[in-house]
């Protein structure tokens, strides 16, 4: 085997060398205080060699040039504790998935413990607004076949627990609706925060306004209505265009319809007549008039019933009674004593024309469920003349009826006997 020679001398002794340009590139070196070999790479520089028993990764990677952005081909080198502290190369894309591994996953994984996001402003973000209902991020229960139930809670002990969606991205200038549930009440509030708007509240199914609440506290039903009258509070009926208001001023409440009260006072609806119920501290006031223009009932009003205090009375030449519906008819049998029944405010009855002397009378009792002991009951003939009609004592559930032929001859006739029934009262 061939012999190598190696000029030797110490690390120090070597640079000096190195300085004044006394090596040759390619000649071997011994540093001899180190028992390391080194080689020239010209006159005034050298290669210090490995021993085996050189810590050289920290100089090495120290002494490297840096890479900002390493790609999964990149490698580290590791020691494998599996493997007698062998050497090992690792790729950062084996890197990646090892931690990634250690995390929750992208598509499915389980968390045990609680979730903890330090920091402000922090966000949940994911797709809420698909336009395919079914490929929106939601929140589902674990649990086969059950309820789905999204709870918020207070800490400690707080009593006070909400939930709250904004119309606007900033937080901070929005409109907001907060469902909340405190220690003594659950509210439902529509609120605002910076440059937000207090807005309406309103109720929809089959996606149709029912129930609105306006920003100052008017209640429409049937959708929002346009506008409101100002010193009112009224609820209102807006698809059957009618309105029940309270008056703050009057001290009266009201029910009107083919109008309702918006700013500056009655708004009409374009109905030919209108009608306004109102009760109050003065009474109760029925009125119905011909039309509504602009903040106007038109005309003087068709019907002004008032129940006051001092009595009932009407206000305009109407008239007070029974109408179309409350009557009935009854026609007499057999004779002029036979009873008849009917269960009726008011109507007819009809006689038997059985002969009646001249100058004499004759009764029947006439039935109705309506009658009371304290009851008035009118009667009259109104067809045909030379009789005369009236009533006897009333009781429970009757009253007698007495039929007189004012005329000195027998009379045959049919009498048409009209009647109605007046409530009565002794206490």
């Amino acid at each position: 085997m061939a012999a190598i020679r190696f000029k030797r001398g110490t690390r120090a002794q070597l640079d000096t060398a190195a300085g004044a340009n006394a090596l040759a590139q390619g000649e071997p070196y011994l540093i001899s205080d180190e028992s390391r070999v080194a080689v020239g790479t010209a006159v005034g520089a050298y290669k210090a060699m490995l021993r085996e028993d050189d810590a050289v990764v920290a100089p090495q990677i120290h002494a490297a040039a840096a890479k900002t952005t390493p790609v999964d081909a990149d490698e580290l080198g590791l020691v494998d504790s599996e493997a007698t502290n062998g050497l090992k190369k690792l790729t950062f894309a084996n890197l990646k998935a090892w931690i990634a591994s250690l995390f929750v996953s992208r598509t499915s994984a389980s968390i045990e413990g609680n979730i903890v996001v330090d920091g402000l402003a922090r966000r949940f973000i994911g797709d809420f607004s698909n336009a395919t209902a079914g490929n929106r991020l939601v929140f589902q229960t674990s649990a086969a076949n059950a309820v789905t139930d999204v709870a918020v809670m207070p800490s400690g002990t707080g009593t006070t627990a909400g939930w709250r969606a904004y119309n606007a991205s900033d937080p901070n200038n929005a409109s907001l609706i907060r469902l909340e549930i405190g220690a003594t009440e659950a509210l439902v509030r529509s609120g605002q925060i910076g440059t937000g708007s207090y807005l309406p509240l309103s109720f929809l199914t089959s996606n149709t306004s029912r129930f609105t609440i306006s920003t100052t506290g008017k209640f429409s039903i049937g959708g929002a209505a346009s506008a409101w009258d100002t010193d009112k509070t009224p609820i209102q009926f807006v698809t059957a265009w009618s309105s029940l208001w309270s008056h703050d001023t009057n001290k009266t409440i009201g029910i009107c319809a083919n109008y309702y009260f918006a700013a500056g006072g009655r708004t009409s609806i374009g109905a030919a007549a209108s009608t306004e119920v109102q009760a109050g501290s003065g009474g109760v006031y029925i009125r119905n008039y011909p039309s509504v223009a602009a903040n106007t009932l038109v005309g003087a009003a068709l019907v002004d019933f008032n129940v006051t205090p001092a009595g009932a009375q009407l206000s305009t030449p109407q008239l007070l009674g029974y109408g179309t519906g409350a009557g009935g008819t009854v026609t007499q049998p057999t004779n002029k004593s036979t009873a008849v029944t009917l269960n009726k405010p008011c109507g007819r009855i009809t006689t038997h024309n059985a002969s009646l002397p001249g100058g004499t009378s004759v009764a029947f009792t006439f039935n109705n469920s309506l009658i009371g002991t304290d009851d008035g009951v009118d009667v009259w003939c109104s067809s045909p003349q030379n009789y005369k009609v009236r009533t006897g004592v009333p009781s429970t559930g009757s009253v007698p009826v007495y039929i007189e032929n004012t005329t000195i001859s027998g009379l045959s006739d049919a009498l048409t006997i009209n009647f109605r029934v007046l409530k009565g009262a002794t206490s």
